[in-house]
């Protein structure tokens, strides 16, 4: 839905993972990339990040569509994470940062690898830039809530899927004291589905 966060990669592009010895080794051997709870990220603000910023813009959208419009996107978001669970990997444009080597590969010990960018994006995932600038976050959230205003009365039936994706897309938000780690963000949706008392996870695929 943010259509501006949506990561295009150039011809030949190399995305990198900085990882320890351990998820290096997992990696070459069973050929397959972790995804985490973007709750459980190393940044604690990780998710509420994005959503205090779509407060920020509403606020700046209040007078223009009212209370009720904004209010009915805010239920959307927040039922959203009863829909499923956003699972994210983290890569960068940059191969060699001091602080990504300390946070990520065990404190320099680790080792960083190059994917091809077109390559991953075959995955069944959707691809973001991550976005740092607070004021051009604010302006980007902005606008998708005049897109959003406006698919509300051309295309109705689509208009709580794409207020949801809006939601899920906050995540390429992220505090201006992580830009340096330049992050190309992968997401994944898994579904929650109830299972006799419980609830259980389950990959459409997705």
């Amino acid at each position: 839905m943010i259509f501006f966060r949506e990561y295009k990669p150039k011809d030949d592009e190399l995305i990198y993972h900085y990882c320890d010895a351990n998820t290096f080794y997992s990696i070459c051997i069973n050929r397959k990339l972790w995804f985490n709870d973007l709750h459980s990220m190393n940044d604690y603000m990780e998710m509420h990040w994005g959503y205090s910023i779509w407060i920020d813009a509403a606020n700046t959208r209040l007078e223009q569509y009212g209370k009720n419009f904004l209010d009915e996107i805010d239920e959307v978001i927040h039922f959203s994470g009863f829909q499923g669970l956003l699972l994210g990997s983290c890569f960068s444009t940059d191969y060699d940062v001091l602080s990504q080597w300390r946070a990520y590969a065990n404190d320099g010990n680790g080792y960083v690898i190059g994917f091809k960018a077109e390559e991953l994006l075959g995955l069944p995932i959707r691809a973001l830039r991550v976005l740092y600038d607070k004021e051009q976050q604010i302006k980007e959230a902005a606008s998708l809530i005049d897109v959003l205003y406006k698919i509300k009365h051309d295309d109705p039936s689509n208009y709580k899927l794409m207020c949801g994706l809006f939601g899920w897309d906050l995540s390429a938000f992220k505090n201006p004291t992580f830009a340096e780690e330049k992050e190309i963000r992968l997401i994944h949706l898994l579904d929650f589905q109830k299972s006799n008392e419980f609830i259980k996870l389950v990959d459409e695929g997705g």
